[in-house]
């Protein structure tokens, strides 16, 4: 599914048994739906348990994406308790972080979070996740931090706000950082020391333009370009900068004015005049 960022969004989990860790089918853990969860601009996990959903490792999901579990005790309470998990998570602040980022190993990148808002009192706390790990690194009061990359780096940066009743939301973006400050990792990069976006290759030798001595780019001297009279080939039919010359044994024929209408051979006008009606007659009427 393609989540729309930069909106809440919440999977309500609705079960009567115990969840598997790994999920026997697919291969997932708990950790790797969490991880997910956080990764797409996080999606909070709410669980409603109707029998035995709840264990440990389906709670740790829940409360690593900032959800809630509550139990339902008959089946007209699960309608009430979606309901109820909907307006928690609109109760809660509203995390932000502008992005995507790009940039260089050891250049400084300011992350802006100014975004972000309470929906009750005020944000108290900005707490900043660097790695993408889910685990807060550096937490202040100002929405806007500076942080330096010391080595490469491509996933999410995260962020976790803090309203005045206590309530938490979570945004996360994505980060590229490269040794020469595109968005390519340095061991896909054609151009591992310079900045090459779109890593473009023109003779397709695989170093990238940008850092190619000899990029193959047409020149006068190299197939794709030439020079009249220098190198292009006779039969080229590249239009020659001389005009052409009079047929021998003759003059230069005059070109007929182009207001002139185009003369007719001699036998042709003839014809015409013998059909021509006579200046006395009249158009033929039909009987």
């Amino acid at each position: 599914m393609k989540w729309r960022n930069g909106v809440k969004k919440i999977v309500v989990v609705i079960g009567d048994a115990p969840p598997r860790d790994p999920e026997p089918e697919t291969g997932y853990t708990a950790a790797s739906v969490a991880k997910v969860a956080y990764d797409v601009d996080p999606v909070s996990v709410y669980g409603i348990d109707t029998g035995q959903l709840n264990s440990t490792s389906f709670q740790t999901l829940v409360t690593s994406s900032t959800g809630t579990t509550a139990n339902a005790s008959a089946p007209d309470q699960v309608s009430d308790l979606v309901n109820k998990a909907i307006s928690s998570e609109l109760n809660k602040p509203f995390a932000w972080i502008q992005g995507p980022y790009v940039a260089k190993v050891g250049d400084p990148v300011d992350i802006d979070a100014a975004a972000s808002h309470a929906v009750s009192g005020s944000l108290t706390s900005y707490e900043w996740d660097f790695n993408g790990d889910g685990v807060y690194d550096e937490t202040g009061t100002s929405p806007r931090i500076t942080h330096t990359f010391s080595e490469e780096f491509s996933g999410v940066i995260g962020l976790r706000v803090t309203q005045s009743d206590g309530q938490t939301a979570v945004a996360t973006t994505q980060v590229d950082i490269t040794d020469d400050g595109d968005n390519t990792p340095r061991d896909q990069d054609n151009c591992p020391d310079v900045s090459n976006w779109g890593q473009t290759d023109y003779d397709n030798d695989g170093v990238g333009d940008e850092c190619d001595p000899d990029p193959g780019f047409p020149t006068q001297d190299k197939p794709g370009v030439c020079v009249v009279g220098k190198n292009c080939p006779p039969d080229s039919g590249t239009p020659s900068a001389q005009p052409t010359p009079a047929p021998s044994g003759g003059s230069t024929p005059t070109p007929p004015s182009p207001l002139s209408p185009p003369r007719r051979p001699r036998q042709f006008r003839q014809l015409l005049l013998q059909s021509a009606p006579s200046p006395t007659q009249g158009p033929t009427r039909a009987g």
